[in-house]
C-alpha cells in the first residue's frame, strides 16, 4: 500500500478520556512510512509496530498525554485527529471518523442516545444478549470504553455509532418536580414525569406488573403517582446507584396491551399503558377502531432479496408492497384504519418505519419481508414461513399469525422465533417481521409473485 488505511484510523467512532490521561493513536500505514499524528496542537510521532518490508501494510502507534489545563467541570469536543504520512517522497493526510472529547477536571463523561432506538448490550460486543433498549436523547454517564462502544453506568454497552458525547457542561441528574396522570376515554392511562434530564431506563411488563428503573433520578416523591382505573398499587425504591425502582401492579382481572416509555417535546418522560383493542358489535364491520401499521420491507435503492430472475424479475421490495397493500385493502373491509410506513418505492429509515406507528399507538404492527438463503446452500431445498417476535407481548399474535398463513397458503412451517429486528422491539403493540417465503426457491418465488397468492397472503393475515 501507498497510503493509511481509513478504516484503521483512531479513533473509529468518538472517543473520551480525561486531561492528563495518556491517549494512544494509531492507523495502519505502509512499512517504510514517517506517520505523524495531530490534534489539539499536538504533534505524535507514530512509531512502526513490526518489522516489514517497506509497503507492507503496518500498524503505528504513537502515545501522548492529554494536557491537565482543560476548563474544569466541562467536556470539551477536541475534534477529529489528522494522520500525515510521508512515504517515497509524497506527503498525505487522512482524518479519523471519530472526533476527542476531554474531560476536565471533576467533569463527567456523559453520552446521550442518538438513534430513534439505542440497543445496550450485556457485554462489548454486539453478539451478546441485549438488555435494555434506549430512546433517542436518552443520557447517561460513560464508564469505560472500546473504540466502538461505551459502558453505561446503568449498566451494559452500547454502540459508539449510535450516541454522542454531550460537550459542555453536561446534565445528567434528572430531577423530578412533578407526575401528572391523564385517562383516556378508553382506560389507557398516561403518566407524564417531568424532570431536568431525559434518564437511562430499564422497564419490563411481566403478567400483572410492570417496572421501571430510572437512572440518574432523584426527588420522586411518595404519593406523586394517582392509581388512576388501572393500578391497585405503585411502589417506588430508592436504590444506591441513585436510581428509582418504579413498579405498577395492575387491578385484580386487568391485562394490558402493552406501554410506552418515550419524551415530550420539553424533555418530560411520559409513560403510557395501553389496554387491548375491542371488537365492534358491527358484524360487517369487526375491527372498527383497530389501528393496523404495515410495512412493506426494503424500498428505493435497497431492492431486497432477488429471485432467480435476478433485477429485471420482481425483486424483494416489490412484493413485499403488493402483499402490503392487497392488506390494507382487505384489513380497511373490515373496518380496521391502516397507516402503511411506505406506499411507494422508497427507502425508509428505522424511525421512519417505526416512529409513526408509535405515536399514533397503533394496535397491530407487521413488517412484510422475504427470505432467501446463501448462494453456497442449494436453494430449491428451503422453503417456508417465519414470523420474528421480541417480546413476549408479541409471542402469542406471532405464533396465531404463523399458523394462519401456513395453513391458508400450505407453506411449510418454520416457527415463530424470538428475535432483535428493531421493528420487532416495540412495547405499545405485538410487532413481527414476517418472512413470507423464499426468494431463492424458484418454485416458491413463483408462488410469490402470483396475484392470486398475493391476494391469499392478504387475506390469511386478515384472518
Amino acid at each position: 500500500i501507498s497510503s493509511i488505511l481509513e478504516s484503521s484510523v483512531f479513533p473509529s467512532a468518538s472517543y473520551g478520556a480525561y486531561a492528563g490521561e495518556e491517549v494512544t493513536s494509531s492507523c495502519i500505514a505502509p512499512a517504510g512510512g514517517e506517520v505523524t499524528a495531530i490534534f489539539d496542537g499536538m504533534h505524535i510521532p507514530l512509531e512502526q509496530v513490526a518489522i516489514a518490508e517497506d509497503g507492507v501494510p503496518a500498524l503505528f502507534k504513537g502515545t501522548a498525554t492529554l494536557a491537565e489545563d482543560y476548563p474544569e467541570n466541562v467536556t470539551t469536543k477536541v475534534g477529529t485527529v489528522s494522520y500525515v504520512l510521508t512515504y517515497e517522497g509524497k506527503t498525505s493526510t487522512t482524518s479519523s471518523l471519530g472526533e476527542i472529547y476531554v474531560v476536565g477536571e471533576g467533569g463527567k463523561l456523559v453520552m446521550q442516545a442518538a438513534e430513534y432506538i439505542g440497543t445496550v448490550f450485556s457485554e462489548s460486543n454486539t453478539n451478546s444478549d441485549i438488555i435494555a433498549t434506549l430512546k433517542q436523547g436518552c443520557v447517561d454517564l460513560v464508564t469505560d470504553q472500546t473504540d466502538d462502544m461505551c459502558q453505561l453506568s446503568s449498566g451494559g454497552w452500547i454502540q459508539k455509532s449510535t450516541i454522542d458525547f454531550v460537550a459542555g457542561e453536561a446534565s445528567f441528574q434528572n430531577n423530578v418536580s412533578e407526575v401528572t396522570m391523564e385517562q383516556a376515554e378508553n382506560g389507557d392511562q398516561t403518566y407524564t414525569i417531568k424532570g431536568t434530564a431525559r434518564p437511562a431506563f430499564h422497564a419490563d411488563l411481566d403478567d400483572d406488573v410492570f417496572t421501571i428503573t430510572l437512572y440518574n433520578t432523584v426527588n420522586i416523591q411518595e404519593g406523586l403517582f394517582e392509581y388512576g382505573d388501572l393500578f391497585s398499587d405503585i411502589s417506588q425504591r430508592v436504590n444506591d446507584d441513585e436510581s428509582v425502582t418504579l413498579q405498577f401492579t395492575l387491578g385484580e382481572g386487568l391485562s394490558l396491551w402493552g406501554y410506552n416509555v418515550e419524551f415530550d417535546l420539553d424533555g418530560n418522560l411520559v409513560l403510557s399503558f395501553l389496554l387491548p383493542p375491542k371488537l365492534s358489535d358491527n358484524p360487517a364491520r369487526p375491527l372498527e377502531g383497530v389501528v393496523v401499521a404495515l410495512d412493506a420491507g426494503h424500498g428505493g435503492e435497497d431492492p431486497g432479496s432477488l429471485g432467480p430472475g435476478g433485477s429485471s424479475g420482481a425483486t424483494e421490495k416489490d412484493i413485499n408492497l403488493a402483499i402490503t397493500y392487497e392488506t390494507q385493502r382487505q384489513l380497511e373491509a373490515l373496518g380496521a384504519t391502516v397507516s402503511l410506513t411506505r406506499s411507494n418505492d422508497t427507502r425508509l429509515s428505522y424511525e421512519e418505519r417505526c416512529l409513526p406507528p408509535e405515536n399514533m399507538k397503533v394496535d397491530f404492527y407487521i413488517s412484510f419481508h422475504q427470505n432467501s438463503v446463501a448462494e453456497t446452500t442449494d436453494s430449491s431445498s428451503v422453503s417456508g414461513t417465519e414470523i420474528y417476535y421480541h417480546y413476549n407481548t408479541s409471542a402469542q399474535f406471532a405464533q396465531i399469525l404463523h399458523d394462519t398463513m401456513t395453513q391458508c397458503l400450505g407453506r411449510e412451517p418454520r416457527g415463530a422465533i424470538q428475535s432483535t429486528y428493531r421493528v420487532t422491539r416495540m412495547t405499545f403493540c405485538p410487532s413481527v417481521l414476517v418472512e413470507n417465503g423464499f426468494m431463492s426457491n424458484p418454485w416458491e418465488y413463483e408462488s410469490l409473485c402470483d396475484s392470486f397468492t398475493i391476494f391469499r397472503t392478504a387475506n390469511a393475515v386478515a384472518m
